[in-house]
């Protein structure tokens, strides 16, 4: 059975509604390793591609109201709450196959905007959990825009374990800690052998940024410099969610069809 468009906007604003209901009842902190890959200070330059472990994908949708980035999202209907939910955080989404391409997209997308960043999940959309396909690697090199890898730790959350990634949902009331890691700039015209040594290298430093994160959640340990976190602006009003709800499928930026291999990966 086919869902009404207009439900499944109405569906995609009352999840971003939720998101930022739950997620505002942490205590968040955020440790930026350095000022200039972090929206919220002055010193941050765009572009840039962050990077997060798809478990914490709503997480993303989150902290995504510093972000103002552009994400991937898949053209199938199932993504079609997500979209909704991301386009209220300010989000750019971008539709399209994870497995054929994105280079050309992104590309096109920064030359409308070049200050627009752009967010990964480099395990999604099917995983395996934790291991980093090289096409944000390839990308990064391509595009000549650095990486910014985002950890991410809870205290104790649920974790949903039939789902692939186990899925971090955090308890309300608990605690959120973000770790930021510094800019990584990847040289261009990367040989295979270069490629395969980046993807090993950012997948190790993302793994160990989340982990120090939820490390970090655990024990709640005083650590210097580290800032509260409270997602800024707001991007939801009552006008913008009317154009949402009116919006048809002619109203909807094309899909993109790629035709190069980059392996991109897409968030949902």
């Amino acid at each position: 059975m086919k869902i009404p468009r207009p439900i499944l906007r109405f569906g995609g604003f009352a999840i971003q509604k939720l998101i930022r209901s739950w997620y505002g009842s942490l205590e968040s902190q955020v440790l930026v390793r350095s000022p200039d890959s972090w929206p919220s200070y002055p010193e941050f330059r765009s572009p840039v591609i962050f990077l997060m472990w798809h478990e914490y994908v709503v997480t993303g949708v989150w902290i995504g109201r510093y972000w103002q980035a552009a994400v991937l999202l898949s053209q199938h209907r199932d993504a079609e709450l997500l979209t909704i939910a991301c386009e209220l955080n300010g989000f750019q989404p971008i539709r399209g196959s994870s497995t054929r391409g994105g280079v050309r997209a992104i590309r096109e997308l920064l030359r409308m905007d070049p200050g627009m960043s752009i967010g990964i999940t480099p395990d999604g959309p099917t995983g395996p959990r934790r291991k980093l396909a090289p096409g944000c690697i390839f990308l990064a090199s391509k595009l000549g825009i650095p990486l910014v890898m985002i950890g991410v730790g809870f205290d104790r959350p649920w974790r949903y374990h039939r789902a692939w990634d186990r899925s971090a949902i955090p308890r309300p009331f608990s605690r959120c800690r973000l770790i930021i890691s510094e800019r990584l700039d990847i040289p261009e015209r990367l040989s295979a052998v270069g490629l395969e040594q980046y993807r090993l290298y950012v997948e190790h430093q993302l793994t160990e940024l989340s982990d120090q994160a939820e490390g970090w959640a655990i024990s709640n340990e005083h650590m210097e410099s580290a800032i509260s976190f409270q997602p800024s602006p707001q991007y939801f009003s009552r006008r913008r969610l009317r154009l949402l709800l009116r919006k048809d499928d002619r109203a909807n930026p094309p899909a993109i069809e790629f035709t190069d291999d980059s392996r991109l990966q897409r968030v949902g």
